[in-house]
């Protein structure tokens, strides 16, 4: 059977199989979101391994699962009609859900509500990898086979920084050798309309840790001694000025500013400052943004790096009072980097920054790090899925790079074109509390990778 075959005449076969299956696949993502397979929990994770790798071998995919230092790989290949061949990359750890007191379903109960499913996972990234998943499936069921030749690479630590496939790819280029790379991860703008993405921001993950005493004391004796607290303050607030730039000595050496192709897709997407308050579901802008244009406010998200608090840790924080000088403190922060941008030059020039400041006691601890990657929009596979994602969701916003991070730059290592889209709902919650995809972004998710692999078939 030819690849053409299929994409004038069984198309709609597959389609109606996955309708008439639509049940049976929710179940299935259901079982999978009740996996607690956050990235740092032994047992959940190797139970989704197994939960995963059951699943695909039932598909008739070769499964092989490679182990690491931290978290397996899972690597699915099944031969197609055509010679071309697809990576789909997703992964299966997911964030902690962290404040559960903020859920209002458990977040590992895949519970329905009003037709959605609340679970942690459910957009990022169980969600949408699992559309790719059941489109095989629909396909091989109908066929008995998929459009083109197609490998499945699952990791487990994509939350923490995707150290193992890093480690992983370069030693198995001719194991993933492939002539595109596509995943999906997210969820679709709050208007309804897709994103395709072609580029990932970098990031530098740290944490800064201030020490200042054997064991906390009591805070009458604050005249005599140091507090590990005011300490972590005073070098935070040394990292960013009030004109609100990095104040860090070279940050910005290498950072490009946008070519004309990057404003094109920028200025194209007609999104304006009010669409992003909706999107995110916000009251308000940072300070002395209120008058910029959507252009200009995408241009400073998608190409200008940031340094961001996440968390504060010192002293006593429960519930009443205690009174204490605190004896140590720490605070983990993230730097997400542009195209041009060395994720390991940022960490050092913070480091020397620390010492210039006088803040040589103030240990820095590397989590993790990756460089900003972008890909080529005029590839052929980019072209598809923007076509595709056309037809089933109206015109996409194209952003020419994401201001999250993730494994683009790994997979860059293959030196071919990638594409990055999402399949999720609009305001899906991912890492929130309240995470939650819907039926009808599920299903309508999985038809999309059943007319995309057609597509790109051709």
């Amino acid at each position: 059977m030819t690849d053409s075959r299929i994409q004038s005449i069984h198309v709609e076969q597959v389609l109606e199989h996955a309708a008439r299956n639509e049940e049976q696949y929710i179940a299935d993502l259901k079982a999978l979101l009740r996996i607690p397979s956050v990235s740092g929990n032994a047992s959940g994770i190797a139970e989704c391994v197994e939960f995963l790798s059951d699943h695909l071998r039932g598909l008739g995919m070769r499964v092989r699962i490679f182990e690491t230092e931290r978290n397996p790989i899972i690597l699915a290949e099944l031969e197609g009609a055509s010679p071309k061949t697809i990576l789909f990359y997703g992964h299966y750890d997911v964030q902690p859900p962290d404040p559960i007191e903020d859920w209002e379903y458990p977040p590992f109960a895949a519970e329905e509500s009003e037709g959605r499913i609340y679970a942690r996972g459910a957009v990022d990234d169980k969600g949408n990898f699992f559309c790719i998943v059941k489109a095989i499936q629909s396909y091989v069921e109908t066929l008995g086979l998929f459009p083109c030749s197609v490998k499945l690479i699952l990791e487990g630590e994509e939350e923490m920084g995707s150290e193992s496939i890093e480690e992983f790819l370069p030693q198995n280029l001719d194991l993933l050798k492939c002539d595109d790379m596509v995943w999906f991860d997210g969820g679709i703008h709050a208007d309804g309309r897709p994103e395709v993405c072609l580029g990932m921001k970098g990031m530098a993950y740290v944490e800064l840790s201030a020490k200042s005493l054997v064991r906390d004391l009591h805070s009458g004796k604050a005249p005599l001694v140091d507090n590990a607290a005011w300490r972590l303050v005073w070098a935070l607030n040394s990292l960013y000025g009030p004109d609100q730039r990095i104040a860090i000595p070279g940050f910005y050496d290498d950072v490009v500013e946008p070519n004309a192709s990057d404003m094109a897709l920028i200025s194209g997407s007609g999104l304006t400052p009010d669409d992003i308050l909706q999107d995110w579901t916000i009251e308000r802008l940072r300070s002395g943004y209120e008058d910029l244009s959507g252009a200009e406010l995408l241009r400073r998200l998608y190409f200008e790096p940031t340094c961001t608090i996440c968390g504060i840790s010192a002293g006593y924080g429960g519930p009443g009072s205690k009174t204490v000088i605190p004896s140590s403190a720490s605070a983990k922060a993230d730097f997400r980097l542009v195209p041009n941008q060395d994720p390991d030059d940022i960490v050092a020039k913070l480091k020397g920054h620390l010492c210039e400041q006088g803040f040589g006691d103030i240990e820095v601890s590397v989590h993790s790090t990756m460089p900003a990657s972008k890909s080529d929009p005029d590839a052929d596979v980019a072209r598809k899925m923007l076509d595709v994602m056309r037809a089933n969701y109206g015109e996409p916003v194209v952003k020419p790079i994401v201001e999250g991070s993730g494994p683009g730059c790994v997979f860059e290592k293959l030196g071919v074109p990638y594409v990055f889209a999402r399949l999720g709902p609009a305001e899906d919650r991912s890492h929130s509390p309240n995470e939650y995809t819907t039926r009808e972004a599920y299903c309508k998710g999985i038809a999309t990778v059943i007319q995309f692999a057609a597509e790109y078939s051709c």
